[in-house]
């Protein structure tokens, strides 16, 4: 697997804030300032890893779940979904094409 993908990054990202709230916790003598600091931290590392287990399956398409390489037996059907940060979210078009 490459890294390039958003959602890894995403994850990436929401492991590097919590790691940055973690020691601006620890160090820090935790006034005022530095306590808002950690709390903004830990506050974006959650809303982070949240807004990348949503996925959006398009209208005309249906979703296979693939988490490291496995396939899920569901399927997502269209509209909003909550899956694993760590899965990724194949959309397949289910649309009947006319031959001329």
């Amino acid at each position: 697997m490459r890294f390039g993908h958003r959602k890894e990054k995403m994850i990436v990202l929401s492991i590097l804030l919590a790691l940055a709230a973690a020691a601006v916790w620890k160090i820090l003598d935790l006034g005022g300032y530095e306590r808002l600091l950690a709390k903004a931290l830990a506050g974006l590392s959650a809303a982070n890893l949240i807004f990348s287990s949503i996925t959006i399956v398009p209208a005309g398409h249906v979703g296979v779940v693939v988490t490291f390489g496995k396939v899920s037996a569901t399927e997502l059907a269209e509209g909003f979904h909550l899956v694993n940060p760590l899965a990724d979210v194949e959309k397949l078009s289910i649309r009947v094409e006319k031959q001329f």
